[in-house]
């Protein structure tokens, strides 16, 4: 495939197979990587309605999932993900169903696994419309190091010198599974270099603060803000046809991440989407869902965070404190429990929501409500 050779997919495969079973995970096959756009899926969710389906994020690098809208004159496409091989297969495959320009994009949010693509579109499509929220383009831009090159080869020398001393930067001690993850950063990162020294940063052009309507000849695509959730600017797709939702980071199975973002005001978001009633959801990460059973669950889990997060605070706890008693111990089973990669993904559910979770709602509901995503 473009950008990556049969030998990088093949090193990497061997050294994650016996990483995880170093790590004591079952290493029959090591967790699909999204680097390789054979690890993806096609799914057609009814007429002019695609999905293009990323792996389970279970590695440390992770992309996107992509909804391509074909209409009577035009193409909309949602998200164009992390690496720009993926975007090329992703251009192929649409120029194989149609013969229409793609002249929208919807850039969900500023998390550069959902738009380091968009430069392979423009190359494909000139003039194609890169629409968003503003806090998305302002991120967007004010964090473009994640897409430069040198952000690979410096990632990949913190990771060395951490490994090398066996603590991270605060000092406390590297556990096996976090040396295991780190060196599945690195081969993933050296990768991602590669392909990020032919990038250019195309950001949105096309902002809205609250909905815009867009007609592809007679079908129409509703794109929504519905308020602050997983970060500061999200934007969902609805194809009111065909009752398709686009959920962006707002959703993502089997478990959501949420490094910075608003805990409260995501829970509300979350009911905003249900009142929506999607018949189909392609979320930011994982499978296609065709009921609301998922986002129900998501909701369950905010409520039982913030629930959990206000009894400590009445309580008097210092957030320390709070930490160490909402462990979501029963969440981390429910998301993760017997499935394939357990420890991967309790690993990650833990670094990736439950510890910023837990912060940034303390901090959410004892202080003031939150302001940026730092």
């Amino acid at each position: 495939m473009p950008g990556y050779s049969a030998t990088y997919f093949k090193r990497w495969a061997a050294v994650l197979i016996a990483l995880v079973s170093a790590n004591g995970i079952a290493a029959t096959k090591p967790p699909a990587f999204p680097e390789d756009p054979q690890s993806h899926t096609w799914e057609k969710l009814g007429e002019g309605l695609y999905a293009f389906i990323s792996p389970i994020g279970l590695t440390p690098l992770v992309s996107g999932n992509s909804l391509v809208v074909i209409g009577d004159d035009s193409v909309l496409v949602v998200d164009t993900g992390e690496f720009p091989s993926l975007a090329r297969a992703e251009i192929a495959k649409i120029r194989e169903l149609t013969a229409l320009p793609v002249r929208y994009i919807v850039t969900t949010h500023w998390h550069t696994d959902h738009w380091t693509g968009n430069a392979e579109f423009v190359r494909t499509y000139p003039g194609v419309s890169i629409i968003a929220t503003a806090n998305t383009r302002t991120l967007a831009q004010s964090h473009a190091y994640y897409i430069a090159p040198e952000y690979a080869s410096q990632s990949i020398a913190a990771i060395d010198k951490a490994i090398a001393r066996g603590t991270h930067a605060d000092g406390r001690a590297l556990l096996p599974s976090e040396v295991h993850y780190a060196e599945i950063a690195k081969i993933q990162l050296q990768g991602l270099g590669k392909e990020l020294a032919g990038v250019t940063p195309i950001y949105p052009n096309v902002i809205f603060s609250d909905s815009l309507d867009i007609y592809l000849g007679k079908r129409l695509v509703q794109i929504r803000f519905l308020g602050r959730g997983n970060t500061g600017g999200d934007a969902v797709v609805f194809v009111p046809d065909a009752k398709v939702l686009a959920a962006g980071d707002l959703v993502v199975n089997p478990f959501p991440y949420g490094g910075g973002s608003f805990y409260g005001e995501w829970l509300a978001t979350l009911h905003k989407l249900l009142a929506m009633n999607a018949q189909i959801i392609v979320p930011g990460h994982g499978a296609v869902e065709h009921d609301n059973s998922y986002l129900t669950r998501l909701t369950q889990l905010l409520e039982s965070l913030h629930t959990q997060v206000a009894a400590a605070i009445k309580a008097g706890l210092s957030l320390e404190d709070t930490q160490r008693r909402v462990t979501l111990e029963d969440a981390t089973q429910e998301f993760c429990g017997g499935r394939e990669f357990e420890d991967l993904c309790r690993y990650s559910f833990k670094n990736n929501f439950v510890g910023p979770a837990v912060a940034r709602s303390y901090q959410e509901q004892k202080s003031e409500p939150l302001t940026s995503e730092d």
